[in-house]
């Protein structure tokens, strides 16, 4: 038993020397790695491309400094004043552990004139020359000045654009005003002369821009492939904004065109609002300032692309004989697959397609849910009308 005892406490008492160091071992890798590198760096030297590297020096051991006592102190170059515990691996309070002084701050050199005081005075501030802070003040000066006249040149450049996108509407607008020879300031009244009733009813509906229109023959086509047929039971349980533009296929278009690319429903709400009640008719969108329209729409952004979608869709609305609109012969500018599928789906109740946008295909299955109610509900009206004949 004593001889176990023994044995323990000799194993727990054994320490490893480097002598004792087990063998590297290296796996088929490691070294197939370690002979790559050697003939690598062997190849450099003979190509006389890698240099031989010479052994780091030695750092030189710091000066010993007598003391009164008889002791020897080291010098350290970082003289702060403080007193710092030197330790060699025991315990606090050891046999080992030792207190040295270090230089004071009063040893310490002046600071040169025109220079940054050295942060490890404590207690005193980093301080500047005179030149050096009317320098940077000066640089700062000319930093902010140059972002102002950039701002400035920024703020006249977008200006200009705006100006020449302005111009340019206007100048579409006089050509579209002069191809239908439209009275802008003319109103309806009992002495207005109209080719028929139809044609009543156009100029009724989408402004006077149609009195005096040319090219126009059949008043009652014009009307009729201008008439929506929207879906009933509205509003659905998602409450689109097509559904309160699809009486008016004019409208609806627009209204895609507008809210096209745009995530926020306050926004289009209220900018969809606002330009339905400056512009409720195409002869009106015609009529009105392009910088009024732009500060109403300026929101949804894109106003360059926005307007002359609008401007494209009030023409063909106004000059077609036959109002028809796809994505191929009777492409509109700015209509897409959303304003093309909408205007099917909202203005002619077309359940013939499936719609690419998910609200849309929302809508449509919503849409096919209540024509199978509505069928079911006919079948059984049908079911007691011959329940009651053959009574």
């Amino acid at each position: 038993r004593h001889t176990e005892t023994h044995a323990s406490t000799s194993l727990r008492t054994h320490r490893i020397t480097p002598s004792h160091t087990p063998p590297v071992i290296m796996s088929d890798y490691e070294r197939q790695r370690e002979l790559n590198i050697q003939r690598n760096e062997e190849l450099l030297r003979q190509l006389g491309l890698m240099k031989e590297s010479k052994p780091a020096a030695p750092k030189p051991k710091p000066k010993p400094k007598s003391t009164d006592d008889g002791e020897e102190e080291y010098e350290d170059e970082d003289d702060d004043g403080e007193e710092e515990e030197e330790d060699d691996g025991s315990e606090e309070g050891g046999k080992g552990a030792r207190k040295r002084k270090r230089g004071s701050t009063a040893d310490a050199k002046p600071v040169r004139a025109g220079v940054r005081r050295s942060g490890r005075l404590r207690n005193a501030e980093a301080r500047r020359s005179e030149s050096a802070t009317a320098e940077d003040d000066q640089e700062d000066t000319s930093n902010s000045s140059s972002r102002v006249d950039y701002a400035a040149l920024q703020a006249q450049q977008v200006a200009r654009a705006n100006e020449a996108v302005l111009e340019s509407c206007r100048k579409v607008m006089e050509a579209f005003r002069e191809q239908l020879h439209c009275q802008l300031a003319s109103t309806v009244d009992s002495n207005t002369k109209f080719h028929d009733e139809w044609h009543r009813q156009a100029v009724q509906r989408w402004g006077t821009a149609l009195l005096k229109a040319e090219g126009i023959e059949d008043w009652k086509a014009f009307v009729e492939s201008r008439t929506m047929s929207p879906p009933p039971n509205l509003p659905s349980p998602y409450a689109l904004l097509q559904e309160r533009c699809c009486a008016d296929g004019w409208r609806l278009l627009v209204a895609c065109v507008l809210m096209g690319r745009v995530s926020s429903a306050p926004v289009k709400e209220r900018c969809l609002s606002d330009f339905f009640a400056m512009c409720p008719t195409p002869t009106a969108a015609l009529s009105t300032n392009p910088k009024d329209v732009r500060e109403v729409i300026f929101s949804l952004g894109l106003f360059p692309d926005r307007m002359a979608s609008v401007l494209a869709i009030t023409e063909r609305w106004l000059t077609r004989p036959v109002f028809e609109v796809n994505l191929a012969e009777h492409k509109i500018r700015g209509v897409g697959n959303f304003g093309y599928e909408s205007y099917l789906l909202f203005g002619l109740d077309d359940q013939t397609f499936t719609p690419s946008d998910k609200n849309l295909r929302a809508f449509a299955n919503w849409r096919a849910q209540q024509v199978k109610k509505e069928e079911v509900k006919a079948k059984e009206e049908v079911k007691k009308e011959v329940e009651v004949g053959e009574k």
